[in-house]
């Protein structure tokens, strides 16, 4: 008798460590989610601050239509989007994950 009382104690400590493991690696993985987004913003940010420079300069210079065509303009336009597209993908990501969690 005291074998199968063992026996059941073994497995229900086992069954919680895997469901415990399990958890901390989704909390893992929702974190390292969050971490990428919130890089990802910040690099939106400095391009757009980074923009926001180089317009200064243009309008200061009186060249505001050739903002366009000024060295590294066109990479911070590329970043820019990228940077949003890469947001929406990980929020995507994040949602579905904590979707999966309830």
């Amino acid at each position: 008798m005291s074998d199968s009382f063992l026996e059941k104690l073994k497995k229900t400590v086992i069954a919680g460590a895997q469901t415990s493991a399990n958890k901390i690696e989704e909390a893992a993985r929702v974190g390292k989610l969050r971490l990428d987004l919130m890089a990802e913003r910040r690099k939106l940010s400095q391009a757009y601050t980074e923009l926001g420079k180089e317009s200064h300069l243009a309008l200061l210079e009186g060249s505001l239509e050739q903002l366009a065509v000024r060295p590294g303009v066109t990479e911070l336009q590329h970043n820019i989007e990228r940077a949003k597209k890469e947001i929406i993908d990980l929020e995507i990501r994040l949602a579905q994950m904590q979707h999966k969690a309830v």
